[in-house]
């Protein structure tokens, strides 16, 4: 027992250490290839980024087919086939070309080369070496020409015919006729089964690839649809994106129920000019990104920001019977947050709020940078209500009054001359009343 486990224990080490010394040949021949295949993936300026893969796919090819014809001229000018040694050193050559002019990006020169070098290879060692099996290279040669993007419909036809034509005669031929060197019946077996494998790795390295860049391809579209889709939601309501996205045109909706709130930051101007441009956009966006999670959080539907000012609705584009409570409940957590600003900056920052409720028409219109807007007399009277009202306060028409009155505090501000509508009275909500916070909260 002891001796099978001292061997086991042997065997173990030995393979170790050539598991190492293959892990080391890795390493050097990444190190070494490295630097070549970064470039191969380099997108030179003149070629479109749309040819990426075409491009990147021939760099390959045209590498390995380089290292296939370096590695054959030993073997042909050991069966003595002198014509096809300088064949191979001739296409080592073209290939070097090819690859330096791709990588320069012409890409579209060298595919006519490389298929005139592939049909002349596989016709003359057909013609010397007889039925080895080379005629089926031209299988991937044709797959390689349908998968690139830079021929047109009559070329890649054109091209097809050729190839085609070449794998007949090569067939014909050496069914027919005696080749110019005779080979032994084992060296012509290893010279099939080589063949077939080197065709059978080529088209499965030319449909792997572009498998795997299509599924590449295809999660970067849907990457780029889902970062449409939330960008174009947060533009737009949910439904209104819907709806212009199975048809395009001009949306206006009625709606008998919304209460708009508007929102200025007072004294913002001359703050601003004490601060750099960039920490000003930056206190501004953090201000109202807190708001835009009290729009989520009442689940409201924000309509834009001007400068320092910030506009919301409740009650569109999804009708609500609690629009005026849920504008409410956003104003007095607007004020608390304000307060908790002005704390943090030591500054007196204040912020000016207007709402009133009743009917609206809201919609999409025009042809570029649409928004979802709002119209009508209920949303320029909130606009005046916030223009005309006091710093710190929520000032509200007395409609908004009569639908949140059984919960909410008010003062009564009286008559108070609003531009446009004349004398109107007005009155700043103040809070919930204990009651209806106590039910809430329950």
């Amino acid at each position: 027992m002891r001796k099978i486990l001292d061997r086991v224990m042997k065997f173990h080490k030995r393979m170790n250490q050539k598991l190492a010394v293959l892990r080391r040949v890795r390493t050097r021949l990444r190190r070494l290839f490295s630097p070549l295949f970064r470039r191969f993936t380099q997108l030179p300026k003149r070629v479109s980024p749309r040819h990426y893969r075409f491009f990147v796919l021939s760099n390959y090819c045209y590498f390995f087919a380089l290292i296939g014809h370096a590695a054959a001229i030993p073997l042909t000018e050991l069966v003595g086939a002198r014509r096809l040694t300088l064949l191979n050193l001739g296409s080592v050559l073209i290939y070097l070309l090819a690859l330096r002019l791709n990588l320069w990006g012409f890409l579209k020169v060298n595919l006519p080369v490389v298929v005139l070098e592939g049909v002349a290879f596989v016709v003359l060692t057909a013609y010397t070496l007889g039925n080895i099996g080379i005629n089926a290279l031209l299988i991937p040669l044709a797959m390689f020409v349908f998968l690139s993007p830079l021929q047109s419909r009559l070329g890649k036809g054109v091209i097809s015919v050729v190839i085609g034509a070449a794998y007949a005669a090569a067939n014909y031929y050496v069914q027919t006729f005696t080749p110019s060197v005779m080979l032994g019946s084992l060296t012509i077996k290893i010279l099939n089964f080589t063949t077939s494998c080197v065709t059978i790795a080529t088209a499965c390295f030319l449909g792997y690839y572009y498998q795997i860049a299509a599924i590449k391809a295809e999660g970067k579209l849907e990457q780029e649809y889902h970062r449409a889709e939330n960008l174009l939601h947060n533009i737009l309501p949910e439904s209104i994106a819907t709806r212009l996205k199975l048809s395009p045109e001009t949306i206006a909706d009625g709606f008998e129920g919304a209460s708009i709130l508007f929102a200025d930051i007072v004294g913002f101007t001359p703050l601003s000019e004490q601060m750099t441009p960039e920490k000003t956009v930056m206190l501004l966006n953090e201000i109202f990104s807190a708001f835009d999670d009290l729009v989520d959080k009442y689940g409201l539907e924000k309509i834009k920001t001007i400068g320092d000012a910030y506009m919301v609705v409740a009650g569109l584009p999804q009708p609500r019977p609690d629009h005026a409570e849920a504008i409410a409940e956003m104003a007095l957590d607007i004020m608390t947050l304000m307060d908790r600003f002005a704390e943090q900056l030591h500054q007196p920052l204040q912020i000016r709020i207007g709402i009133n409720s009743g009917p609206a028409v809201a919609g999409v219109i025009g042809k570029k940078k649409f928004i979802y807007d709002l119209w009508g007399d209920t949303v320029n009277t909130a606009s005046r209500m916030e223009s005309h009202g006091v710093p710190g306060e929520i000032q509200v028409t007395k409609t908004t009054h009569d639908l949140l009155e059984d919960s909410y505090t008010f003062e009564n501000r009286g008559l108070v001359e609003i531009k446009g509508k004349g004398r109107m009275q007005v009155y700043l909500l103040k809070g919930k009343r204990p009651r209806a916070a106590h039910s809430a909260m329950a």
